[in-house]
Parts: C-alpha cells; structure tokens; sequence
C-alpha cells in the first residue's frame, strides 16, 4: 500500500479481493500510523524538553541579572550609568548617600550637575574611548546637595 492518501487507502482496500490481503493492507496501516505517531510523540517531547531547558536557562540568568543588581545597589562605592548624551540611567544608593541626592534628584541630572570640573563640550570625546575600550578611569570631584 503505497498511497498517503487516506482515501486512496481505503480505495485500494475496498478492492482487495481477499481477507488476507485486506487484513495485511491494515496491518501495514496500523504500523505506518503508529510510527508516524511515535516520530510525532519524540519530535514533541524533545520540543517540550528544549522549551523547559530554555525557560531554566532564562530562570538562571533573572537569577544572576538580580544577584548583580543587588550587588550594584548595594556597594560601598558610588555607581553611575551614564547614557550618551551625559545625563544618568541609573545610580546606586552608595552615590545619593554620598552627594545628598535622592535617586530621583541624580536621574534628572547629568555629569556636569555634579562635576564642576568636567565641561561639557569635552564629554561626546569621553563617550568614544568609552565605547571603545569598554571603561575609563579618572578623578573626579563630585558637588555635593
């Protein structure tokens, strides 16, 4: 029986003339099907097991993202992010403690608010060497509530 067909199927047994062939027809059905069902049932259980290590994947890494945020709000020292244009994204307790800024106060402000010796016009030099090498390093005064 070599139709895919299911209507071809049961054309081609409706004209086997012998039991024997009819049984045999629908034996071989029955096994076709039932492979084509377990091939279905692995295909969906090696799905269903790449969606769950996923999802623990996923698990994991919030679970790291958090330990590393906790980490960050809660150092000893001062922790700005600064976006592109010199203004902050985020600052860590450490740093309002330090200046007297609430969080709030710090994310409307910039650089410049708080660095009276760091001018403005140099800043988009800083951005590039940041970018490229991924961190800077210098001294800074920082002014105070």
């Amino acid at each position: 029986m070599n139709s895919a067909n299911p209507v071809e199927q049961l054309l081609e047994l409706m004209e086997v003339s012998s039991r024997a062939e009819a049984q045999k027809l629908i034996s071989e059905l029955i096994e076709r099907e039932t492979e084509r069902h377990r091939k279905t049932t692995r295909e969906l259980n090696e799905a269903r097991l790449a969606a769950l290590n996923m999802m623990e994947d996923s698990m994991l890494a919030k679970k790291q993202l958090e330990l590393t945020q906790f980490s960050i709000d809660h150092s000893a020292d001062s922790a700005f992010w600064i976006r592109p244009d010199a203004s902050f994204s985020y600052v860590n307790e450490a740093a309002c403690n330090k200046l007297g800024w609430s969080q709030d106060e710090l994310l409307h402000m910039a650089v410049r608010d708080i660095d009276p010796d760091f001018p403005s016009e140099i800043w988009p030099e800083h951005w590039q060497e940041l970018k490229k090498g991924g961190g800077l390093t210098f001294e800074t005064r920082h002014k105070t509530k």
